[in-house]
């Protein structure tokens, strides 16, 4: 029996021994860009614990692999990391491509394969940018692109604005389906949770063209990113903590492939509670909010595709208390006041009236498959978005919703691709369907009536690739038919049914000359956008904006022509500047103002905005200028301006004002245990908005301010597992400021300082509380 056994372990050892382990592995890490090599790049091998660096060409040579299985994860200098599983069984060589101007406008898309960009004007944030602010809403994490800013109601409400347009004029794709959901105003966030998104893109060009919607403005496109092709389970958990507010945020992530079936599950969830500025606590700003998503997809062959994906959001934002108000006397009052009515000197996480309440289904399905010269999808869509509004209401009658509708829309669409010759095509057709509901039990006639929509469209596109010189060219159209019961103004009140028809048509065309180290790009686009519902018929308490609205069934579509041309230069990895200079016409433009009078109701005083029409043209730059050098040192800097005018020479309401904002970043070399490693400060420099009508507002623009943020980003691993680390301070100094762009500047200051940690496959984010 001894004798076996001897015999038994000579021969494992013989065959331990006996393996060939003479693998070699090369990898070049390339600029996504321009082709040109990435030095000291490093690769860190998860089954060894050993890290490589490329050499000046870009190189990483690897030596003495024995067969099997590998992780690899490729970080550099201001890149996102890049993951990939190999199965090793003889010498092998691969390229990687990095993103490493990710802060251009000119970023390009990176699908299955590497691409060119065209004249559109288009600007990606990577996935690690938005892990580290996916407890904040969308738009502000938008804000990050030069260019865009934000429009805000309080501290929980914020939709994006690009290049001075907002609301239904960008249209917002999640996972491909336009984002359906209540398009009464411009004060709803998105019903979209950041942490589901690997990718956003911001797209300003003849891209858009293919999705339809009324984007004059601009288009965001929300992606969950690629499932990483290995077999294992994968999973992280991300934990989010805020002083201000002492919000909570936790989110969990799992995927797994396989050769016929990928999937991947997220889910998250919040809790805040009163927000604070440097002097009071902002009472009822606190939300809860829950979201989940998931994505499956089928590979029934290499050449075919099919997708699912379904994602629930769900949020209960307040509204801060002292922005409703009983009577006029104290209505003006509260607009002068230093400290809003109603304000606690204490924290609470309790949620009161006024409040919302907001709940959106999407189910997508979608069949693709993908041939040597041509690629065809049919996809399909359904989605659901609930929303009640809560106000102040006697008699114990605050938990009945003044408001409650609920959403329902279905979306089918068609599109190929194919080439021929030297061109590549894209045609494709959609039809979506909605239908809007109003609760009737509410008490409270509604703020827009019942109606029905359908949008049938058509598009085609051209693009004409050279290796130095590239053109895209499209046309779009598209029907729009309301069907309303539209409760009229007379007294007493009456539904009278109305119907209306509106005919779009889009036209945009795009050029990019590359000149190495220069790349010259320009696009123009004719759009026309029909109202929408709120504009035309809108009809009382917006509560969310604290605010009467009134909406103008006479109202025109609008005609847009809008011009761009960016100039970029790229000197190899440690210099790029870019300015995109743009112009817009837009007749009819339809806009909310402010009137000078306020309106005393039985629900309170509140301010009166009204849904008018005027000739507009805006016209700005958007200039950025990095900086690198040693590989450890990193200077970011964007400027926006833009100018908005009416047809008489006169300021349009709630332009943004100039922004300047910029980072010092400081990198660490990746070392064994430390994967990562950037201290940063960065600041915003907001100007004040000196082209403005006092007899379109109640106040005048608030001054300029400054605000500073200092910070550390960290990958380590520990304990066998690799984990993000971050925290930031945010305004720093803890400034006293109101925004222009925020709709509750009339009664309370901005959040004061807040310090954020981040822990990722961690479990607990614990710090004190500065103030």
């Amino acid at each position: 029996m001894r004798l076996i056994s001897l015999l038994f372990c000579f021969l494992i050892q013989q065959i331990i021994t006996g393996q060939d382990c003479r693998i070699n592995l090369k990898v070049q890490v390339k600029d996504h860009h321009d082709d040109h090599p990435l030095e000291f790049a490093t690769l860190f091998i998860e089954e060894s614990g050993k890290a490589y660096s490329s050499d000046e060409n870009g190189n990483i040579l690897v030596h003495q692999l024995c067969p099997g299985e590998y992780h690899l994860t490729l970080h550099h200098f201001g890149c996102d990391p890049v993951k990939n599983f190999l199965t090793l069984h003889r010498d092998t060589f691969f390229e990687i491509y990095l993103e490493h101007h990710a802060h251009a406008l000119q970023s390009v898309e990176i699908k299955d394969q590497k691409t060119k960009n065209t004249g559109a004007s288009k600007h990606s944030i990577p996935s690690k940018e938005i892990q580290m602010q996916s407890d904040k809403p969308l738009a502000s994490i938008l804000q990050n692109v030069v260019g865009v800013q934000t429009l805000r109601n309080g501290s929980t409400i914020a939709i994006p604005i690009i290049q001075g347009l907002t609301g239904t004029r960008i249209s917002l794709v999640n996972h491909g389906v336009l984002q359906a959901s209540q398009q009464w105003g411009a004060d709803h966030a998105p019903e979209i949770d950041p942490f589901s998104a690997g990718e956003i893109t911001v797209i300003k060009g003849v891209d858009a063209i293919a999705y339809g919607g009324n984007g004059l403005g601009g288009m965001i496109l929300m992606e969950p990113g690629p499932i990483l092709k290995d077999p294992h389970l994968h999973g992280s958990l991300q934990s989010i903590y805020r002083t201000n507010g002492r919000s909570y945020h936790l989110g969990v992530k799992l995927e797994q492939a396989s050769d016929l079936f990928d999937w991947r599950i997220t889910a998250s969830g919040k809790i805040s509670g009163d927000y604070s500025t440097p002097a009071y606590y902002l009472t009822n700003t606190g939300t809860k909010d829950l979201a989940f998503s998931a994505l499956g997809m089928l590979h029934p062959s290499p050449s075919k595709l099919v997708k699912y994906y379904y994602a629930y959001f769900h949020s209960n934002p307040g509204i801060l208390r002292g922005s409703h108000i009983g009577n006029l006397t104290d209505l003006m009052e509260a607009i002068q006041r230093d400290t809003p009515f109603f304000t606690q000197n204490e924290f609470s996480y309790h949620i009161a009236a006024p409040r919302q309440k907001v709940s959106h289904h999407l189910f997508k399905n979608s069949y693709q498959r993908d041939d040597d010269r041509s690629f065809r999808e049919f996809q399909w869509a359904a989605q659901w978005n609930a929303r009640s509004e809560f106000d102040v209401r006697r008699s114990g009658r605050s938990e009945i919703p003044a408001l409650s509708l609920n959403l329902f829309s279905g979306h089918a669409h068609w599109k190929e691709q194919f080439h021929q010759s030297t061109l590549k095509w894209d045609y494709g057709f959609s039809y979506r369907y909605f239908l809007n509901v109003t609760d009737k039990e509410t008490g409270i006639i509604p703020l827009i009536p019942d109606y029905q929509l359908q949008n049938p469209g058509a598009f085609l596109k051209i693009h004409y690739p050279r290796e130095r010189f590239q053109w895209e060219a499209g046309v779009r159209y598209d029907m729009n038919y309301y069907a309303v019961d539209y409760l009229n103004r007379s007294i007493p009140p009456k539904i009278e049914p109305v119907s209306k028809l509106y005919h779009n048509v889009s036209i945009a065309t795009g050029t990019a000359w590359q000149m190495e180290p220069l790349k010259i790009s320009a696009n123009a686009g004719w759009t026309q956008r029909s109202p929408e519902i709120h504009e035309l018929y809108s009809n009382g308490l917006h509560q969310s904006v604290a605010g009467i609205e009134e909406g103008d069934p006479a109202l025109d579509k609008e005609q847009s022509l809008k011009a761009q041309l960016t100039v970029q230069w790229l000197q190899n990895e440690w210099l790029s500047t870019e300015f995109s200079f743009w112009f817009q016409e837009i007749s009819d433009f339809i806009f909310l103002e402010p009137q000078k009078e306020p309106r005393l109701t039985i629900r309170g005083a509140f301010p009166v905005f009204l849904y008018k029409q005027t000739d507009a043209r805006l016209y700005g730059v958007d200039g950025l200028l990095r900086i690198e050098w040693n590989h450890k040192w990193q200077i970011l800097n964007k400027f926006s301006y833009l100018r908005g005018k009416d047809k008489n020479g006169g300021p349009l309401v709630s332009m943004p004002a100039p922004q300047w904002s910029g980072s010092i970043h400081k990198y660490f070399l990746p070392g064994k245990k430390f994967r990562k490693l950037d201290l940063f400060i960065a600041g915003s420099y907001q100007f004040t908005q000196a082209y403005y009508d006092l007899e379109k507002d109640l106040l005048a623009p608030p001054p300029a301010y400054f605000i500073g943020s200092v910070g550390v980003d960290a990958e380590i691993q520990l304990f066998s597992l690799n984990w993000h680390f971050g925290i930031e301070i945010e305004n720093l100094f803890n400034k006293k400021y109101r925004d222009y762009l925020n709709r509750l500047r009339y009664y309370a200051d901005e959040e004061g300082r807040s310090i954020q940690v981040v822990v990722e496959n961690g479990i607990l984010a614990i710090v004190a509380k500065f103030r």
